[in-house]
């Protein structure tokens, strides 16, 4: 399946290859490479960056990738 938008020549797009990956994962009903737990800890590893950065203090992460 081709998406539509397509990213600049030459240049990796993240944000459009996971996009891709996961909708050729929705008609054989294959789970994704990166799923829910994986975004989760993501998004903490970021917030916890931000809030390290405000308060000075090292964020303790609370969430794992397990594989």
């Amino acid at each position: 399946m081709i998406l539509q938008s397509q990213p600049a020549k030459g240049l990796f797009n993240y944000y459009h290859e996971s996009l891709t990956h996961l909708i050729e994962c929705i008609p054989p009903d294959r789970e994704p490479i990166v799923n829910v737990a994986w975004a989760l800890h993501i998004t903490e590893m970021k917030a916890g960056a931000i809030e390290s950065t405000k308060t000075g203090q090292r964020y303790e992460m609370t969430t794992t990738i397990n594989s």
